[in-house]
């Protein structure tokens, strides 16, 4: 019994202690774009953005709302919180005015925890657009090389913006964009180019991956003498 309740304690105790002995980094500026959650290949870009410190990177939401093909009737309640939110993979990183190797750089999994919101009762809206506040659980937990074996990312609460389409008098998610703070006209700049650049590389990962999935069930359906549906 004794022993449990260390282990609990270690758990609650841990996170905070771990936070207080590693370089934490405020970030004023965050923009996280992701769209709908097929089951294969990324589906989010990410984009950090402050005072010497720019990181854009890529990954996956994890969220049953999210899902392709789900579908949510009119007047019915939501909350689009996204249980999990992890990077994959990094671009590009400058912190503290370093330039760090992308490819050494490692960042961990959060969650972005927002508000209810209720769709339109009219099923002849063609496409409904939401705004909710949200902000992420917590540190965004990160290593890059010897220049930064362990540090963390505080990303402020902002707006999570969801857009869905109405068909059949269902409505069906298409795409959504987190964004934090204002940034500066020069810095929005670079936060749409990033997005829309890591976007495009998110969409190649995506497309391969399904293509590469395509194949071998080709593959499996000629060994077979099956036609692939």
């Amino acid at each position: 019994m004794k022993r449990v309740l260390w282990i609990v304690l270690l758990l609650v105790v841990s996170p905070s202690v771990y936070a207080d002995s590693i370089p934490i980094f405020n970030i004023p500026s965050a923009s996280l774009l992701f769209d709908v959650n097929s089951g294969s290949g990324d589906n989010a870009s990410l984009v950090l953005l402050g005072r010497e410190i720019a990181i854009f990177a890529g990954g996956g939401t994890g969220c049953d709302w999210c899902l392709w093909g789900t579908s949510f009737q009119p007047g019915q309640s939501l909350n689009p919180s996204i249980p999990f939110v992890g990077i994959h993979f990094v671009s590009h990183i400058e912190l503290a005015g370093r330039i760090l190797d992308a490819g050494s750089t490692t960042l961990g999994s959060t969650a972005l925890l927002a508000a209810n919101f209720v769709f339109p009762s009219d099923p002849k809206v063609h496409v409904f657009i939401a705004a909710v506040p949200a902000n992420f659980s917590g540190l965004l937990i990160g290593s890059s090389g010897d220049a930064f074996p362990a540090f963390g990312l505080k990303i402020p609460p902002g707006k999570l913006f969801l857009t869905f389409d109405s068909r059949d008098g269902k409505f069906f998610f298409s795409q959504g964009v987190f964004v934090a703070a204002a940034p500066e006209p020069g810095t929005l700049v670079m936060v749409g180019s990033g997005l829309f650049a890591l976007g495009t590389l998110v969409y190649k990962r995506h497309y391969w991956s399904v293509a590469s999935t395509s194949r071998q069930v080709g593959k499996g359906c000629e060994k077979t003498g099956r036609r692939a549906t």
